[in-house]
């Protein structure tokens, strides 16, 4: 997975997060049933680590 500047892994969850709050849009997963707030430019993929399907930064 690439990394973005505004978008970093959270050590506990293995999550991407958003370092900054800008430019933010929700979003539906359609994995989990459930709106998420994210970047508008990220995208849905698949989390290795986790095993699901959540919302990160392009490659």
């Amino acid at each position: 997975m690439g990394t973005d500047d505004d978008a970093e892994v959270n050590r506990f969850t293995g999550r991407y997060e958003a370092r900054k709050a800008k430019d933010l849009c929700e979003k539906y997963n359609p994995y989990t049933g459930s709106y998420e707030l994210v970047p508008c430019d990220w995208e849905i993929r698949y989390n290795p680590y986790t095993q699901r399907y959540e919302f990160g930064p392009k490659e």
